[in-house]
């Protein structure tokens, strides 16, 4: 098990070794303040949490243009009475593609990698061949019928309507 301090050891040089050696696992990160998890896959990071940064679905997609804030207050209403995840809501309605999901999803993560990245304290531990099952994975991720490999750390642009897709 590789382990050791932030200060010392900057996560983004923990990120490159794993990907320069390929590995697969799970990076725990804590610090005084908060708690995070990276996965990686094959050396590349695939998903993560920060207990600092926790940005809601529903705001993601009004931030990203799928939705209107009156949308969002009607689907949580929809989802306090049916106890439904928002997503499935806004899908089942004909609000949102899956694209707008995966979209809202990546930018999660991509928000938790970076907070996650950008402490400079804490301690970290690394546990081999450890995984987790996502619906919407920060690498490799297929966004609709555009086949493309997702890079963690650059801007995803997805249409938001017919005319753009057009365009």
């Amino acid at each position: 098990m590789l382990k050791g301090t932030i200060d010392e050891f900057p996560l983004i040089d923990v990120l490159g070794i794993l990907q320069a050696r390929n590995k697969t696992g799970r990076l725990e990160i804590e610090r005084q303040a908060g708690r995070g998890i990276i996965y990686v896959r094959l050396g590349e990071p695939y998903y993560a949490e920060s207990s600092l940064t926790r940005s809601l679905i529903g705001q993601k997609l009004v931030d990203i243009g799928a939705i209107t804030d009156m949308q969002l207050r009607k689907a949580l209403d929809r989802q306090a009475e049916s106890g439904e995840r928002l997503g499935q809501i806004l899908l089942t309605h004909g609000v949102i593609s899956g694209e707008h999901i995966a979209t809202a999803v990546i930018s999660q993560i991509k928000d938790a990698l970076a907070d996650l990245l950008a402490w400079e304290a804490g301690e970290f531990r690394w546990e081999a061949g450890a995984e987790v099952e996502v619906e919407v994975p920060l690498f490799g991720a297929t966004i609709g019928s555009v086949d493309q490999v997702v890079n963690p750390l650059a801007p995803q642009i997805v249409p938001l309507n017919a005319e753009e897709r057009d365009a």
